[in-house]
């Protein structure tokens, strides 16, 4: 691990000293693992090395794990292992995030939210994924019977 580097590139980020260090921490405890693991340093990581990781994580330390080595992956210009890491973070940052309520959206048609309500659609969530493309936002419209 670049411990040098990583640790003027989360400064020049404006992290402070505590977080650099956990950070690093973090990516020291990746760095354990691949040599406990399987033999291999960080240079030699690949995205199945990550995934496995993540598996091995409980899932509370998932999240900071996955955050440094995002951090550490994007320093060091692995863009693929970025977007892993990223990805195995945003699973878990959703796990735990509230959708708004559709009654809570400012100016809304009390009806409208009634007649998605019967439909089975409570939160902001639920409507994005049912109205991802325009065929599907129509079959909402029929179903719910809203413009």
């Amino acid at each position: 691990m670049d411990e040098i580097g990583f640790d003027r590139y989360l400064k020049r980020r404006g992290k402070k000293a505590h977080v650099i260090a956990g950070l690093a921490q973090q990516v020291k405890a990746f760095e354990q693992y691949l040599a406990a693991k399987s033999e291999l340093s960080l240079v030699d990581v690949d995205v199945g090395d990550v995934q496995a990781y993540a598996l091995n994580l409980v899932s509370s330390e998932r999240k900071k794990a996955m955050r440094a080595l995002a951090l550490y992956f994007t320093f060091q210009g692995w863009d693929e292992l970025v977007g892993c890491a990223d990805s195995i973070r945003e699973v878990e940052v959703a796990k735990t995030r509230k959708p708004t309520k559709l009654m809570e959206f400012r100016g809304i048609d009390e009806h409208v939210v009634e007649q998605l309500q019967k439909v089975g659609i409570v939160s902001s969530a639920e409507l994005l994924a049912a109205g991802m493309t325009t065929e599907s936002r129509a079959e909402l419209a029929r179903n719910a019977d809203i413009p």
